[in-house]
């Protein structure tokens, strides 16, 4: 290479692309900067990444009015050998065109978070870049937030054209399908303003926050599981409508015992990773919220074992310490749900596209769909289908990775 190699300064008008690469240590973005900025070079765009050590590092410059060109780029090939990289650069004059900036391309920008307890199947990765690339979509950035954590995960952000001829729906609905195959968690949401900046989550309780379903346990002590367990199956997968369900099931309830009710509370069996992705998201602020279509005494020793800022469930009548077969005051159905976390979120001047829901049944759809980002955790097929984020094989606190908050936080 001819270290004296200088671009054309008639008018300046050109623009200077150096990639350095090699092994990572301190003071090599400083030295760069410092040859350039000394040289008064105005920054264009950067992007560095570190990879098991190895370094990626590109600065996009141009010159200032007032730019003192000397011997800058034989000084930063020779500082950059002397520390071990290598150190290419390409300059564009006044008649090559750049490559253009993101906010001049019609696409949209998305972002797929791939999560795995154990390891990122390489199979997954090598179908859902071959499926991206059959439909020209770019891969802008490929990274890996939470190096310093055991939970492995990727989150590869892509330009998707305007004008594609799949609808965003579609392409959600076959990565999610790849994730799916190779038992990864996926998210595939636009990366915007609002991607980081949640505020509010609101759950529902049973096989959420929780395990198993409180009405079935309750069934079980009072010698009517078969039947409860039955309408509860069909209710959750969106077979049955959810209220006439629901009374159904607490008409099989009459005559159960206050005593039982203490009994299954006592048992509650919690999510695994929900005490710990509470803890975490309670240290950042967040609003949380536990919305059920289940029993007040419930959701109201969930809240307090989870410290959680609110609770919603619904009321059963009593009589004499025992259950009467009927509810009291209005059903929390799918529709309840999803005015529930609207009034939550104005209450606290929260913006809906800085909500999170989460929740697995049918019933949770609408309160789902209404949040900025709905999570289906663990959910029926049905919930699946209409959400963009999935958590079906990992603990609860994997969802940090879908809020961009490191797991060893």
């Amino acid at each position: 290479m001819n270290l004296n190699l200088k671009p054309n300064t008639a008018s300046r008008n050109y623009s200077l692309l150096l990639h350095v690469t090699g092994p990572d240590r301190p003071g090599i973005t400083a030295m760069l900067t410092g040859h350039l900025s000394q040289a008064n070079y105005q920054i264009l765009d950067m992007g560095q990444y570190v990879t098991h050590g190895l370094l990626s590092l590109s600065l996009l410059v141009a010159p200032e009015k007032n730019c003192v060109q000397n011997d800058v780029l034989k000084d930063i090939l020779f500082d950059t050998k002397a520390l071990g990289l290598n150190c290419e650069f390409q300059i564009f004059q006044n008649d090559h065109q750049a490559p253009p900036k993101r906010n001049e391309m019609l696409s949209e920008e998305w972002a797929l978070t791939l999560v795995d307890e154990t390891q990122i199947s390489l199979k997954l990765l090598a179908e859902i870049t071959a499926f991206l690339a059959s439909e020209k979509i770019n891969i802008y950035r490929i990274d890996h937030p939470a190096i310093q954590s055991e939970q492995k995960m990727l989150e590869i952000i892509l330009h998707v054209p305007t004008d594609h001829r799949l609808s965003n729906n579609e392409l959600k609905t076959h990565l999610l399908s790849l994730g799916h195959k190779y038992k990864n968690d996926l998210s595939f949401v636009r990366n915007d303003l609002f991607r980081f900046h949640k505020r509010l989550i609101v759950f529902d309780m049973d096989s959420t926050l929780t395990e198993g379903e409180v009405i079935d346990e309750l069934a079980k002590i009072h010698h009517v599981e078969k039947e409860v367990s039955s309408i509860t199956r069909e209710a959750m997968n969106g077979k049955f409508d959810f209220a006439e369900s629901l009374r159904q099931r607490v008409s099989l309830l009459k005559g159960l015992k206050q005593e039982s009710i203490e009994e299954v509370k006592q048992n509650m069996v919690f999510s695994s990773g929900s005490r710990e992705f509470m803890k975490t998201i309670k240290q950042l602020g967040f609003k949380t919220a536990v919305v059920s279509g289940g029993f007040k005494p419930f959701v109201e020793h969930v809240k307090k074992e989870l410290g959680l800022d609110y609770a919603f469930g619904n009321e059963l009548e009593m009589n004499n310490g025992e259950v009467t077969g009927k509810l009291v005051g209005r059903m929390i159905d799918a529709d309840a749900k999803s005015e529930i976390l609207e009034t939550l979120a104005q209450a606290e001047s929260i913006h809906l596209q800085q909500v999170v829901a989460v929740g697995d049944g049918s019933n949770d759809l609408k309160m789902l769909l209404k949040a900025g980002l709905g999570i289906a955790y663990h959910a029926k097929e049905v919930v699946k289908k209409n959400t963009s984020s999935h958590l079906t094989y990992g603990p609860m606190t994997n969802l940090l990775t879908f809020l961009g908050i490191p797991h060893n936080f």
